[in-house]
């Protein structure tokens, strides 16, 4: 008995495979995607804020052109979390631009300087590099960060990100698809709303700890660039410990203790002299106000009220000087230049 042949028979659908056309389906569908991000991201929240590097490089460098401010903070989510910039603007008549780059080192930090320095439309009377003891470490988890930043000049320029939303959001679109798998959204991720800091080591405080301590070093290479620039740009540079917790100062010293943390603080204070860099350390200036924490080392709402006007006087003071002695910042005399 003969079997009836059908369109639908395998010989038939071999025959009307055609791999040009599977190409052109696939590009269809990688255009449309495209389209569809470019339409849909804007109103995105959760993209807004977990958008690439270069974004939000791009609203820096707005800000800088636009605002053209006196005096930049450099630093990471830290700076973020501790220092309130509209209020330093709107209530001490300050003119201050914030860069935060999540994650970065000091060296990232200087990085990131100077490719904002290149690009803006004026030099900044001041620059403070507003750190912690772990963005000196070149072998903890924000020096692998880091290379991204310090490389970013070079691999920008080639860089897909430029071109396609579509490679630019490739992670963005996977911590989604991972946060809603796993119960929670990124939008909470990125702007949480957590509970004040109890004060004490949990598993998870410790493993972001370790990880930002591991094999802890001391990274002095970011201070001669750092001179170069302030030199070759006309700013004056200081460096700032921001505000931590007991516990992060205590769990520091019981896990280096070859390297404690007043020998780094020390150290930082002979190298800022060594290189002409004017030197504060706001860390231990609230260290048992659990309030004023979110965890051992990013503050809370309550604690940028509380240290947001103090770092205000720092820069008032700044202000005031800026007309006289360009090697006197912040009522702390500057290392003659080498």
């Amino acid at each position: 008995m003969k079997h009836r042949s059908s369109i639908f028979s395998f010989k038939t659908l071999q025959g009307s495979f055609r791999p040009g056309a599977a190409v052109w389906l696939a590009l269809a569908l990688l255009v449309a995607a495209e389209l569809g991000l470019r339409i849909l991201t804007p109103n995105l929240g959760w993209y807004e804020g977990m958008s690439s590097l270069n974004q939000w490089v791009s609203l820096l460098r707005h800000e800088l052109k636009t605002r053209r401010p006196e005096i930049w903070l450099m630093g990471n989510s830290i700076l973020a979390y501790s220092v309130d910039v509209e209020r330093l603007n709107a209530d001490h008549g300050l003119s201050v631009a914030a860069l935060p780059i999540g994650g970065s080192t000091l060296g990232g930090d200087t990085a990131m300087l100077e490719y904002f320095l290149r690009r803006a439309p004026r030099s900044p009377r001041t620059v403070l590099f507003c750190i912690t003891k772990d963005d000196l470490n070149p072998n903890g988890g924000r020096a692998r960060t880091s290379r991204r930043y310090i490389e970013y000049d070079t691999w920008r320029g080639i860089s897909p990100e430029r071109l396609f939303r579509l490679v630019d959001s490739r992670q963005t679109l996977m911590n989604s698809a991972k946060g809603l798998l796993l119960g929670r959204s990124t939008a909470s991720e990125r702007h949480p709303s957590l509970p004040p800091f109890q004060g004490v080591v949990t598993p998870e405080t410790a493993f972001y700890m370790d990880g930002h301590m591991r094999n802890y070093a001391f990274d002095e290479s970011a201070f001669p660039e750092i001179q170069r620039l302030s030199r070759n740009y006309g700013f004056q540079a200081g460096l700032v410990l921001l505000p931590v917790s007991r516990v992060y100062l205590e769990y520091h010293d019981a896990h280096c203790p070859e390297l404690t943390y007043s020998q780094i603080t020390e150290k930082l204070k002979a190298l800022c002299g060594q290189y002409g860099l004017a030197f504060h350390d706001f860390s231990q200036l609230a260290p048992d106000t659990a309030a004023f924490y979110t965890d051992p080392y990013h503050m809370t709402a309550e604690g940028r009220a509380f240290f947001t006007p103090r770092l205000a006087d720092l820069l008032r003071s700044d202000a005031s000087r800026s007309g006289g002695n360009r090697a006197a910042i912040f009522g702390v005399e500057a290392a003659a230049e080498n």
